[in-house]
């Protein structure tokens, strides 16, 4: 049969063959003289002696020649011997009681059936020379024919149960090796799979460093640069109409820079988990008018209705500065997609211990795909050529939310349905503390429209 020959079991110790042998001995020994002497029996008495010459012939030669045998063959070919000697002088009815030791060597090899089997196989292959033998009248009959056929019987038994415990190993150690390879193939899957978060790790890591790095190398020059146009800008009577219009164009480019400078460092700080809050005890609605007032002469400029009306007052305890920049973003992102003769409303409310910013316009409105990676940082989700914004108000406004124990969420019925922020914040809840910088907390200017 093909397949293992055995599953990986240690070789029997010395003391092992050292009992068995003693077992055979003894029997061969002690029955050889019992049928010398009492049963005057030479033929049987002949045989016992010539089968405890072999065992201990055997036993020797292993101890002095044969040690590189297996312990193996040496306990079979004994037993092997022993149970044909049985068999032959008729053993079976008169040492009965023997039996169990005479068949003990395949009880020890079990768990190696296909060594076992094949020691069964030339115990047949005697047993059968002994009957050939019997049936030519060259020995005498121990057992009736019935007897005989009954033991060949059991023997073929035996042969097939190590048979099939052959074929179980098999299947068993067939089984082990598939296990052990696929137990190979997840390990080498789960090493692949950790380097591959390492690296990611490593880019995400190299990725927060640079924004923060190109943020500072950026923001040194913007600061003297804001300075001469602020100067610029304080004495543009003696200037020309082309003057006066390059230094606001130049202007306007500038605190696109700058914000864009701030967004790159708030989003380095929120991966780092080092964007500062400062909390205080404000008005949530409060903030929100202060936020929307600024935008009311661009959205009049672009004919879009600005609605907020009366909002109750909500006292809470947040840094109103990242919550400006929060609303700012929100108010901002809804004018910049709302076309003329749209409208944005901005209310507030509080339910079941929680407050609510909503932001709701009736521009370009989103798809479920759209939504979904809304709040990816440097993402945009519409065209956006002729508009301004990094792709980072959102992902920043997330991040400041979720720092108040809050969260953001988007609804929209489709393209050119509109669509409506909602920011919820808990009434009792502290915001989070990260680890901040004097530059973390900063004003944020309302002019600048971001994404």
């Amino acid at each position: 049969m093909s397949g293992p020959t055995a599953i990986a079991l240690p070789e029997p110790r010395l003391a092992i063959i050292n009992a068995y042998t003693g077992i055979a001995l003894a029997y061969c020994a002690g029955f050889g003289v019992l049928f010398a002497t009492v049963a005057d029996h030479a033929f049987l008495a002949v045989v016992h002696f010539v089968a405890f010459t072999v065992v201990l012939g055997n036993y020797l030669a292993f101890l002095r020649w044969r040690r590189d045998t297996p312990a193996t063959h040496i306990i079979l070919s004994q037993g092997t011997l022993v149970v044909t000697s049985l068999f032959a002088t008729g053993g079976w009815e008169g040492t009965g009681f023997l039996w169990p030791f005479a068949y003990l060597p395949y009880a020890f090899f079990l768990a190696r059936p296909r060594v076992a089997q094949a020691w069964v196989g030339i115990l047949f292959a005697a047993c059968l020379g002994v009957t050939a033998l019997v049936a030519a009248g060259l020995i005498p009959a121990a057992y009736s024919p019935i007897a005989t056929a009954n033991y060949y019987a059991a023997l073929v038994i035996f042969a097939g149960c190590m048979f099939l415990l052959q074929a179980a190993v098999v299947k068993y150690a067939r089984l082990a090796k598939a296990n052990a390879r696929t137990a190979a193939e997840h390990k080498a899957h789960d090493a692949e799979k950790q380097r591959e978060v390492d690296r990611l790790n490593e880019l995400n890591e190299f990725k927060s460093t640079f924004l923060n790095m190109a943020a500072h190398e950026l923001g040194t020059p913007l600061t003297p640069l804001k300075l001469q146009v602020h100067l610029l800008k304080s004495d543009t009577e003696r200037m020309t109409p082309e003057q006066r219009q390059g230094i606001q164009i130049l202007d306007r480019n500038i605190n696109r820079l700058h914000q864009l400078v701030k967004d790159m460092m708030d989003s380095a700080r929120l991966q780092a988990s080092r964007l500062g809050l400062k909390p205080q005890d404000v008005d949530l609605s409060a903030i929100v008018v202060e936020s929307v007032e600024p935008f009311r002469h661009a959205a009049a400029q672009a004919n879009v209705a600005i609605d907020v009306g009366t909002l109750p007052p909500i006292p809470m305890r947040i840094d109103p500065d990242r919550m400006t920049q929060v609303v700012v973003n929100l108010v901002s992102n809804a004018l910049k997609f709302t076309p003329a003769g749209g409208r944005v409303v901005v209310q507030t409310r509080t339910a079941d211990g929680t407050a609510y910013i909503e932001v709701a316009d009736t521009g370009a409105g989103m798809t479920e795909a759209q939504m979904e990676r809304l709040f990816t940082p440097f993402t945009q989700v519409h065209d956006v050529r002729g508009r301004s914004g990094t792709g980072l108000g959102l992902y920043i406004s997330r991040g400041i939310v979720e720092l108040h124990g809050g969260r953001i969420s988007v609804a929209s019925r489709g393209k050119g349905l509109g669509s409506t922020f909602t920011v919820h914040l808990p009434l009792q809840r502290a915001p989070a503390q990260p680890t901040a910088s004097p530059a973390d907390a900063h004003p944020t200017n309302p002019s600048i429209v971001t994404h």
